[in-house]
């Protein structure tokens, strides 16, 4: 045997060695650790109707740390989203176009940085955004007017006491600006073209949209439908957004986000708690947590869930925890990642590298 096929043989044994001794459960340690890298941008509330205050928060998730963003702004902020590149990101606030008509309230979109400063207007006027996947489109609902009309101000009569002041407030904007009726319409904005487009167009002013999210193939986006005035979905569908068409939600688990993987959906059912389905075996698991809306982020591994809770409701608010936690794919292993006391927490967006 030649002395290059004793070095070789010799090489291939310490190699078998060195396998041998790796540590798995070790391993699977560092992996889970990689799993949790990443940023989680935050908009939190304080509890106020009309007086409270909004601030966007990003969390380290290496060390869960908080770090305050200087976004501020006169109007309401919503839908904070990040971008591909995890140091900028985009929202949505509202300002009134004419300070004295409440019916010109406006919905723009911005983009900025990791300091809360503004980098872009994006060109459109849009409410309830929602990045694809891939961040390249953004779906979103407009309006157009048919006129002027007024509203049914009876509902807001059942109210508890500490909310008396802030409704009355609300009921002489109203009565004064008036209210528009509006035909409701999806579109969708291409980010590199700088293009909008029209991709389901309403003819029925009853309807009213909510998006609620992207399917992992970038070409769907889940739409609930309701009628005007009333807050249960009429239907859920799925909206095509290179053809405009629909097609109908039956089952409830579909009616959520499903996993980088395509393998799982998290949803909440018909009672509020956040549940897991596995769509091989299509078996449901769920986690005994209550959730708010579709607040929920995957990692990218489609292994954890990051979501926000849902508390209850105090006479005739809701409640928001102020936290936000993390769940395995398998409903074990509950944890509080962040805890921010006093506030309610709205809307979260996870980016990881």
């Amino acid at each position: 045997m030649s002395s290059n096929a004793i070095i070789k043989m010799c090489l291939v044994l310490i190699w078998v060695i060195f396998l041998n001794c790796i540590d798995i459960g070790e391993a699977q340690e560092v992996q889970n650790k990689n799993s949790l890298r990443g940023k989680v941008l935050l908009l939190v509330n304080t509890n106020n109707l009309l007086r409270g205050k909004q601030y966007v928060y990003y969390v380290d998730l290496s060390n869960t740390k908080l770090k305050k963003l200087k976004v501020r702004h006169s109007g309401n902020i919503r839908s904070i989203q990040w971008l591909s590149d995890g140091q900028n990101f985009i929202y949505n606030y509202s300002y009134l176009k004419d300070k004295k008509k409440w019916q010109s309230l406006t919905w723009k979109t911005l983009k900025a940085d990791l300091k809360g400063d503004i980098k872009e207007d994006l060109s459109f006027e849009g409410h309830n955004i929602s990045l694809s996947p891939d961040g390249e489109n953004i779906v979103y609902l407009n309006s157009e007017s048919l006129g002027e009309v007024t509203m049914n101000l009876d509902k807001f009569d059942k109210i508890t006491e500490e909310d008396k002041k802030e409704v009355e407030e609300i009921k002489k904007r109203f009565e004064v600006a008036g209210l528009y009726d509006m035909l409701q319409h999806v579109y969708i904005y291409n980010l590199q073209e700088s293009r909008s487009k029209k991709i389901l167009n309403n003819k029925d002013r009853n309807l009213r949209f909510e998006i609620i999210s992207w399917h992992p193939d970038c070409e769907r986006v889940m739409v609930d439908v309701y009628a005007k005035g009333n807050s249960k979905a009429l239907e859920t569908k799925w909206l095509n957004i290179n053809t405009g068409e629909t097609s109908r939600i039956k089952n409830e688990y579909e009616h959520g986000v499903f996993s980088p993987n395509r393998e799982f959906v998290v949803f909440l059912d018909k009672d509020g708690e956040i549940s897991i389905l596995n769509r091989e075996k299509l078996e449901i698991t769920k986690t005994g947590k209550k959730g708010y809306r579709n607040n929920f982020c995957w990692t990218k591994d489609s292994k954890y869930i990051i979501f926000v809770e849902f508390e209850g409701i105090k006479g005739h608010k809701l409640v928001i925890a102020p936290r936000i936690s993390m769940i395995n794919v398998d409903g074990t292993n509950y944890k509080t990642l962040v805890d921010i006391p006093g506030v309610e927490i709205s809307d979260l967006s996870l980016w990881q590298p």
